[in-house]
């Protein structure tokens, strides 16, 4: 799993030619869904219960926004077809956008983009519904690596929506903020499902490192479950035995939380610092 990566993967572009564009299956994410139980919570301790209560009803609250964000990214996908055909038709015209020399085609106003059209700015392609020169309302995003398809508002991912790593598989649906997953939703990747609340983790040892990514929710493997509120694990890739065969860069338990076996059943709880039970000198997995 790699979900800090995200946030300098997403909208860090590579050329992608062409205005053709295949047609998007949902969810976004090519992969199996992963088995979900209900999450016993007998024998838990109270401030262990607090804690995942919270990240259960943060899962479900993620669950339901990321079936929400599908009207969102077929809005997205519409817009795209659209501002294809407008492309077609329309002369050539360049700008700037973001700090980048942008050519755009499309629908215009006084020789500013207003209504469907294409733009490509550098390395990164835009398709769908602009208005003042800049990506609004329903957007295709694409690259060589990442596609988004969702709500623009004022040149960036802003609402509801999705993105997917074409190569690894990575794929989110629910909201965005700035640009980024912010807010509620579902990731989902090689090794697991996990639904909740996503924001921004600053490491407590450098204030300036920020990573988006969930903060609180469940974390669901074909063999264990995880619930609670989650830190950023910091230190060098590790082997996680707990899941076999799965490797965990980035996203753990941080605070009182709990495992739980592949039933639900409670295997581990506590107070965990970045992935590491208080007394324990396992690995954060």
């Amino acid at each position: 799993m790699s979900r800090p990566a995200f946030a300098a993967a997403l909208f860090v572009f590579s050329v992608l030619p062409a205005l053709a564009a295949e047609p998007i299956a949902l969810p976004f994410s090519k992969l199996p869904a992963f088995p979900a139980p209900q999450l016993q919570l007998n024998g838990l301790s109270p401030e262990v219960t607090a804690n995942v209560k919270t990240a259960l009803s943060d899962a479900a609250t993620g669950d339901r926004t990321a079936k929400l964000a599908e009207a969102a990214i077929r809005s997205g996908e519409d817009a795209a077809a659209k501002a294809r055909i407008a492309a077609q038709a329309a002369e050539p015209m360049d700008m700037a956008f973001d700090g980048w020399a942008c050519r755009y085609r499309g629908e215009s106003v006084n020789r500013r983009a207003e209504g469907f059209g294409v733009m490509t700015c550098g390395t990164t392609t835009y398709q769908g519904t602009f208005r003042n020169n800049v990506p609004d309302g329903p957007v295709r995003t694409e690259t060589a690596e990442t596609i988004f398809s969702g709500i623009y508002r004022a040149g960036k991912a802003n609402g509801l929506g999705g993105d997917t790593a074409k190569l690894q598989g990575d794929a989110y649906q629910g909201e965005y903020k700035d640009g980024a997953r912010m807010g509620f939703g579902v990731e989902r990747d090689k090794d697991g499902a996990y639904p909740g609340r996503f924001g921004v983790y600053v490491d407590p040892k450098d204030k300036s490192h920020r990573i988006t990514m969930a903060l609180s929710g469940r974390q669901d493997f074909p063999a264990a479950h995880w619930a609670g509120r989650f830190g950023a694990y910091l230190g060098p890739k590790i082997a996680c035995t707990i899941i076999k065969g799965a490797y965990l860069e980035g996203s753990v338990l941080d605070g009182h939380g709990a495992k739980f076996d592949a039933a639900g059943k409670p295997v581990e709880q506590g107070l965990y610092a970045t992935g590491l039970l208080k007394g324990a000198k396992t690995p954060p997995c």
